[in-house]
């Protein structure tokens, strides 16, 4: 028991009480103790922890008797405890009082049972928090061999007490968000480039900067990388930027990608060229700054994506529609909303968070762009009208550049062509996300269970982590990187070591040097 820093602190705290006491405080210290570790006994059961009625008397006989006790005896009754599913906490709570609640010093005795009232809940916790992602796999040799090599796919998401439901993990994604800081508490630099695409919009590329790492909590910085580094993309959200990817983009700096943000229109903080903008991206635009960073970086051994929310449905649409000629060598999608037709995720959203975020658009869109937008049939309405997402997205085509809401759907909808999807894919939900909801999840899950040896698609599915949030803690509060970053880092990493990537245009296959284990 004295492993645990708690346990040494209740040991060293009896060394200040009487024979008599100090034994049922060390008992109480193996009863938390136990309490605390019995998830890793009922990983796949909700048991809870009891006492059977001889222990109970064992130990009773133990507590009571004078300055006799010896802690061989109270070792020998903890070790008869069992487990079982049928008891509840009250008959718990009776049988830790039988050893706990002798006549004499109280204070000890109460507090033997609130520890241990402490740990039934820290037991709780952890067994109905921590949980294996559901894993659903396609029938492609290729997904399945990256799958297996991923062991953070086969660990358990683990929330923090203070943290694991879905509003502490909103709230905690908003302050990060609003200080554009990394989960673990450091701000990540970036160098923006604006580039003008063919009709004279505007796009960014959020390059990480090396000073993220200028910090002596950062340890030890990651060295310089070599021109053959493997570049990493990220795609963000509706009403994103770089700082979606602040934790995940560091992280991926330390395992060799050399990391850029791709910025869509209307998202590089100043006012829109042209007057076109779009909620869920454009394919078009993508491919121009995929092949703009491929050019800075043409010796680069792979080029991986890692999107979020709404940049899932970007990426998606963009590798079902290129196919084998997709410049995406692996994709990771975090939370997408899957069908975005009429009836689909926005339709599905939780209220709230669906005005919380039409507000965010308006405030992104259509406040700075009033002038250029005007203008443009829709705009009234999306300014003014409309109270959700669903009916902003229906009255938005033509701001997006298109002639009709059919147009448009068939345009941008990633469910049109995720089957075509042909580089390897893995999709990360959570059953609480209250933006894109299970349904939507439940409603494609065939894509993901197709015995095809040609599908490399997967889904990794929690019961926690809300909305892009899944922060982790094996305490109260979160610390390291998120859950969804370290997963999504190393599948990506996986996807670029596999041998049987197809050689990349325009570079001769002698010219591609495989990813080594000293830059990943």
């Amino acid at each position: 028991a004295s492993s645990s820093p708690l346990m040494s602190l209740l040991m060293s705290a009896a060394s200040f009480q009487v024979p008599q006491g100090r034994a049922r405080l060390r008992l109480g210290c193996i009863l938390v103790h136990t309490f605390s570790r019995s998830h890793l006994k009922q990983r796949h059961s909700r048991g809870l922890v009891f006492l059977s009625s001889s222990a109970s008397s064992s130990a009773s006989s133990s507590s009571a008797s004078s300055s006799s006790h010896n802690w061989s005896s109270l070792s020998t009754a903890t070790s008869q405890i069992k487990f079982t599913s049928q008891m509840t906490i009250s008959r718990t709570l009776s049988d830790v009082a039988k050893i706990a609640l002798p006549a004499t010093n109280t204070g000890i005795s109460v507090a033997a049972i609130a520890m241990a009232f402490v740990a039934f809940i820290v037991n709780r916790w952890r067994a109905t928090a921590w949980r294996h992602p559901t894993l659903v796999v396609s029938g492609g040799s290729r997904i399945r061999q990256i799958v297996e090599r991923c062991p953070r796919l086969h660990k358990p998401f683990r929330p923090p007490l203070l943290a694991f439901h879905t509003l502490a993990q909103l709230a905690l994604h908003a302050f990060f968000h609003e200080n554009k800081r990394a989960d673990t508490g450091k701000h990540a630099r970036f160098n923006r480039e604006i580039r003008k695409l063919d009709d004279g919009g505007e796009v960014g590329f959020d390059w990480l900067d090396d000073s993220s790492f200028n910090n002596k909590d950062v340890t030890p910085p990651p060295p310089p990388l070599p021109d053959t580094a493997p570049l990493l993309v990220c795609l963000h959200t509706i009403t994103g930027g770089s700082h979606d990817f602040a934790g995940a983009a560091m992280l991926a700096r330390t395992r060799g990608f050399r990391v850029v943000v791709f910025l869509r229109r209307g998202h590089i903080d100043r006012p829109l060229a042209t007057p076109r903008f779009n909620l869920l991206g454009c394919v078009h635009d993508l491919h121009a700054q995929l092949v703009h960073v491929r050019s800075q970086y043409p010796q680069a051994s792979h080029v991986a994506c890692l999107s979020s929310s709404a940049g899932t449905g970007l990426s998606v649409r963009y590798c079902g529609e290129k196919g084998d000629a997709c410049l995406i060598d692996a994709l990771v999608c975090t939370c997408p909303g899957y069908d975005t037709t009429e009836g689909g995720a926005f339709a599905r959203m939780q209220p709230m968070l669906g005005s919380y975020l039409l507000r965010g658009v308006r405030k992104l869109f259509l406040e700075p762009n009033v002038s250029i937008l005007k203008d443009v049939k829709g705009f009234q309405a999306c300014h003014e009208d409309v109270d959700n997402m669903a009916d902003f997205q229906r009255n938005a085509y033509q701001l997006e550049g298109f002639d009709s809401l059919e147009s448009y759907h068939d345009a941008t909808n990633p469910m049109g062509v995720a089957s075509d999807i042909s580089v390897p894919t893995l999709v990360i939900n959570a059953e609480d996300d209250p933006v894109c909801a299970k349904s939507n999840v439940m409603d494609h899950v065939h894509l993901f269970s197709s015995e095809d040896n040609n599908a490399n698609r997967a889904l990794a599915l929690t019961r926690w982590g809300a909305h892009c949030c899944y922060f982790e803690g094996d305490w109260l509060l979160p610390r390291g990187y998120r859950w969804c970053d370290e997963v999504a880092v190393e599948f990506l990493l996986e996807s670029c070591r596999t041998t049987n990537l197809p050689p990349r245009e325009g570079v001769a296959r002698e010219q591609q040097h495989p990813v080594s284990s000293s830059v990943l």
